[in-house]
């Protein structure tokens, strides 16, 4: 379950940062997590309440924004971020590489976005 050390690092890195601003506690934290992460959103804020118990963070809201995958065709430089990636074709001449090709022209799309974890901002009391 990779979402409990996800959400381990960023509670540690949320404390530490709100340490720095001589933080008493922290009343909301914003995270921008992308869909290809393959994170849990409700994993995320069931680790979230458990690790953050004891500390700062207990009972803060935690605010999670879900970012779709955006894709960026190599040849015709299309962008595709309206995909259902389950619906993208994949290119059968690498079967132990996955990717996925462009709906436009066919050729391989890159992932340009939709990977990331990111801890947008946070509000805290002084």
């Amino acid at each position: 379950m990779h979402e409990y050390s996800t959400t381990l690092a960023i509670v540690e890195k949320v404390i530490d940062e709100a340490h720095k601003r001589n933080a008493k506690r922290v009343i909301c934290v914003e995270l921008k997590i992308g869909k290809l992460t393959l994170l849990s959103v409700e994993q995320v804020k069931f680790c979230f309440e458990a690790i953050s118990k004891g500390t700062m963070l207990e009972g803060c809201e935690l605010v999670i924004e879900q970012t779709p995958p955006v894709f960026k065709c190599q040849s015709c430089g299309r962008i595709e971020n309206s995909i259902n990636i389950d619906t993208l074709l994949y290119d059968h001449t690498a079967p132990s590489i996955p990717s996925f090709v462009c709906p436009a022209c066919g050729n391989r799309l890159e992932i340009v976005g939709g990977k990331e974890c990111i801890i947008k901002g946070m509000r805290i009391v002084v």
